[in-house]
């Protein structure tokens, strides 16, 4: 039997970057030759929101990044899943959730040298918190707490993740509060 290790998540581009200075930056890699081009076809192209399955334009839907790349192969730029409309209720919700931490006496801000609870990284450490409680979960470095929400924000929909994975690997689990021990005989 063995102990699972923590395994290392590569940094989002963290750079805040306007409009002009992306283009400028990946000239001749993007299907327009400016933004505001790109905008034209965002306010005529529909796309269907993940969280509220309604069909709006790409104009609806925040700019996004894949890594350090703002585009994706079809050269246009990265949006997010959600529209703006259903990002801003999201926001809402964590609002809702560090005013409810701090009632209870929680921090919202991570103490220097916080430990992301998955990873073990103490860099971009944020506020995690169940979206249907509004309760504070604990503490997270952003990568991790993205993957999470990729994967469906749930226990439930990260067990299927490990189901999955786990049809192939066909190992035995064994969880504590404290760590996950494999054992490879099956």
């Amino acid at each position: 039997m063995k102990r699972i290790a923590a395994y290392k998540v590569l940094p989002l581009m963290s750079n805040k970057m306007n409009k002009r200075d992306i283009y400028a930056e990946f000239t001749g890699k993007t299907k327009f030759e400016s933004y505001e081009l790109e905008d034209e076809y965002d306010k005529k192209t529909d796309r269907i929101c993940n969280k509220c399955n309604i069909t709006k334009t790409r104009h609806d839907f925040q700019n996004n990044t894949c890594g350090d790349k703002p585009f994706g192969s079809d050269l246009l730029r990265y949006k997010r899943g959600e529209c703006k409309e259903c990002q801003h209720k999201e926001s809402l919700g964590k609002s809702e959730a560090m005013k409810i931490a701090k009632t209870m006496g929680l921090d919202t801000k991570a103490p220097k040298g916080t430990e992301c609870e998955l990873c073990k990284k103490t860099k971009g450490i944020v506020f995690d918190h169940c979206h249907q409680s509004k309760l504070f979960r604990g503490w997270l470095c952003d990568p991790c707490n993205r993957s999470i929400g990729v994967l469906g924000d749930s226990s439930e929909s990260v067990a299927r993740v490990f189901n999955y994975l786990n049809k192939f690997e066909k190992k035995k689990f064994s969880f504590t509060e404290e760590c996950i021990i494999v054992s490879n005989d099956c």
